[in-house]
């Protein structure tokens, strides 16, 4: 703030009467002249309203801001379709074909797991032979379950070929292994 106390006299009127005048300058420059009427009745001041035009309905102006066109200024609409006329060029249409439909993702390929790791849980702990043919007794480590099994017979998807004394022969189209004692 300015000390006032350090300032003369002269240089206070001279303050004052600065703030004073920028103080009407902004009020003169602010209200519009045509309409700033002063009236004295009674010793007071009454400044008249500004007459502003009537205002149109909420309607008017809610279809106009709902408009593509929002930058256009607010005129009748003759003069609004020329205006938009001229800002727009015709330009010509330009038609393409559809895109094509999507392409249907490839169907699941299911991943060939190898023989060896499919039937790596099953251990050959015994065989028993008959008259006609051998029965291998197939142990499922993950299942703690024990399987008598024939020539012919499936396990886990996959075919005993062979049934020998200390052998079988386990077979899934062309791979082949051997489940030993």
């Amino acid at each position: 703030m300015l000390a006032l106390n350090k300032i003369s006299f002269a240089n206070k009127i001279l303050y004052l009467a600065n703030l004073i005048l920028c103080i009407g300058i902004i009020i003169y420059f602010s209200l519009p002249k045509k309409e700033l009427v002063i009236s004295r009745k009674r010793g007071e001041i009454k400044l008249n309203a500004i007459n502003l035009p009537p205002s149109k309905p909420y309607s008017y102006y809610s279809n106009l801001i709902g408009s593509r066109y929002l930058f256009v200024p607010l005129v009748e609409e003759e003069v609004k379709e020329k205006v938009v006329q001229q800002s727009l060029p015709n330009l010509p249409v330009i038609s393409a074909p559809p895109p094509p439909p999507p392409q249907s993702p490839p169907p699941d390929i299911p991943l060939k797991i190898p023989l060896e790791k499919r039937v790596g849980n099953l251990r050959l702990i015994g065989v028993v032979f008959d008259e006609s043919s051998g029965t291998a007794i197939i142990q499922d480590g993950n299942k703690a379950h024990q399987y008598f099994l024939k020539r012919g017979d499936y396990i886990q998807g996959v075919k005993i070929d062979e049934v020998f004394e200390d052998k079988v022969i386990l077979k899934d189209g062309d791979e082949i292994v051997e489940l030993r004692m």
